[in-house]
């Protein structure tokens, strides 16, 4: 967008900060943020560093207190706004290998209803989406290792749509439309 910014460290507060305070001196007033991040680690629990736990937790949760955090300090002088958090089905059913993504995201679950509660009155609403598999570059490392043990990207694709209710992996485009 204007003025080069493109992307926030999610997890440093003043980033945050600085990013709400750019918004407002850009457009007057902050009406919606949309809190995104996402990264997980396919391991095991007894495989799981306490630095890829943290750092899962960080991105993934603490990113989502701070945009909300922020932004609801701003909303409440303009009447109200609307907050859109992602979560994650794995936040709401627990999926083998994926320990601290799911409390993670389970986590934004938790959040998003308990800030929903809270500022409701004030005119805030606060919500998330829980996206299956969406066909995004998180993904990676699992599209190698398939690759890696000779499976195309293609039956991978195949293997995870077949998951959904849709009989397919979404797409980015789906989830954006939901959260506009």
């Amino acid at each position: 967008g204007g003025g080069g910014w493109r992307t926030v460290d999610f997890i440093v507060e003043a980033a945050v900060q600085h990013i709400v305070q750019y918004t407002l001196g850009r457009w007057g007033r902050l009406d919606v943020i949309y809190n995104h991040a996402g990264i997980g680690v396919g391991n095991p629990v007894t495989q799981v560093s306490i630095e890829e736990w943290d750092r899962i937790i960080d991105i993934n949760l603490r990113g989502v207190f701070f945009g909300t955090k922020y932004a609801i300090l701003e909303m409440l002088k303009t009447g109200g706004g609307a907050i859109v958090n992602t979560a994650s089905d794995a936040g709401l059913v627990g999926t083998p290998m994926l320990s601290a993504y799911c409390a993670s995201k389970g986590g934004v679950v938790m959040f998003t209803k308990a800030t929903a509660a809270e500022w409701a009155r004030m005119g805030i609403r606060v919500n998330c989406v829980c996206p299956g598999v969406i066909k995004t570059p998180i993904l990676d490392p699992m599209l190698a290792m398939g690759k890696a043990a000779g499976v195309t990207e293609e039956a991978l694709w195949a293997r995870m749509g077949k998951a959904h209710p849709i009989g397919r992996v979404g797409m980015p485009e789906e989830v954006a439309e939901a959260v506009a």
